[in-house]
């Protein structure tokens, strides 16, 4: 399975996460290229909190059809769209990296991706490589006490601790990212590795 995850903020509060910034264009554009056989979306996450600072308010529809010319519909959605003020509510915290560990908790308890083969594929500005990278390394802290792990390593059998660490270890293996600049053009493609206690984006060959 592999997944590609966009960006969307319904009240954008950096000029490139408006739909008409050349960022957010050239970011929507990639995702649309990736999608083919075997390939599909990651559910939308919508970040519908209030934004100090906002710029303006915009929908996905709005958003998608700036950028790629195409209609929500025409996507393959792995599954519906996940609200960050639902999370923010759900989890009693406003912390932007909490928050999109949460996501990715989520969709991977509902995709049961802890298992297999699979690849989650992250097309965003490159303003946004620190909040990915404190966003995974969170992801990383919470599948250690995840109590779900639990009951996942006894349906494969597998002692606890050894799942659990199995699962860490492979974590940063399923993702890769995309990195487009101010001008639309994507200038980089990168993996997070676990290094001196933080993650990092080491760069990788890939035909950008």
């Amino acid at each position: 399975m592999h997944l590609v995850e966009g960006m969307f903020y319904q009240n954008p509060h950096y000029p490139e996460l408006v739909a008409e910034h050349p960022a957010m264009v050239g970011v929507w554009r990639k995702c649309a290229s990736l999608i083919g056989k075997g390939v599909v979306m990651a559910p939308l996450l919508v970040d519908d909190r209030p934004q100090e600072g906002m710029i303006c308010g915009q929908t996905i529809e709005s958003l998608l059809n700036t950028t790629t010319g195409r209609k929500y519909e025409s996507f393959p959605w792995l599954g519906p769209q996940i609200s960050e003020a639902q999370l923010e509510v759900r989890h009693g915290t406003s912390s932007c990296y909490v928050l999109y560990a949460e996501y990715h908790m989520q969709v991977m308890w509902y995709l049961n991706l802890l298992q297999g083969d699979w690849l989650w594929t992250k097309v965003h500005p490159i303003s946004f490589q620190e909040t990915n990278a404190r966003t995974l390394g969170e992801l990383w802290k919470r599948i250690g006490v995840a109590t779900q792990l639990s009951v996942i390593a006894g349906s494969v059998q597998t002692p606890q601790d050894d799942f659990r660490t199995q699962v860490r270890e492979s974590l940063f293996s399923h993702f890769r990212h995309y990195w487009v600049a101010g001008d639309g053009q994507v200038v980089s493609h990168t993996r997070p590795v676990w290094k001196k206690g933080k993650v990092v984006h080491e760069p990788t060959p890939s035909n950008i």
